[in-house]
This record gives structure tokens, sequence and C-alpha cells, in this order.
């Protein structure tokens, strides 16, 4: 993946659930920046206002219309991280 095409404030998407009656994706937030192997989404952007990380495995696609990743709202919202990851932490290994 081509982490130089991922920008500030580029609309974050994940998909939606299928009892969902919206569109494919849903907006869950904006880029702040890449934090080492993690995404950081903008406080303000979210659903509660906060700055959270995803790790960059998440993500399925970049676009100029915005970062398109490979999990559902729901998958998203329970795997985020509230805090700045460690540098140790696995990107793949995230739960709360």
């Amino acid at each position: 993946m081509d982490l130089t095409a991922i920008k500030p404030n580029l609309v974050v998407h994940a998909h939606s659930l299928e009892t969902m009656p919206v569109p494919d994706d849903v907006h869950v937030g904006r880029v702040e920046a890449v934090d080492g192997d993690f995404l950081k989404l903008a406080m303000g952007t979210t659903e509660d206002a906060k700055f959270h990380w995803i790790p960059l495995s998440w993500i399925a696609e970049v676009k100029d219309s915005g970062v398109f990743l490979n999990k559902n709202v729901e998958e998203y919202l329970w795997g985020r991280l509230d805090e700045k990851p460690s540098s140790s932490s696995p990107a793949s290994s995230l739960s709360h």
C-alpha cells in the first residue's frame, strides 16, 4: 500500500451492516495522520468526537475520495483503539 496516498482530512469509510438502511460504506471519521503502523483518526470527526487509532492492515483501498476499510462498522467500533498504541503493539491482534 502506498502510504503517501493517505492524506490528512480524507474521509474513512467502513462497510455498513446488512441490517443498516444506509449506503454500502459508512463514514467513521477523517484521517489525522499515519502514526507508525496505525491510522490516527481526527478528534471531532468520529461519532464520539475523540481520537481513535486503527491498524493500517485494516485499509482495503485508498482513493481520492477516502480511505476504505476491510472492516464493517461493528468491527471498527469494537476493534479501534481509544489511546495511542505503544510501539510494540502488534497491529494484527487488536481487541477491546
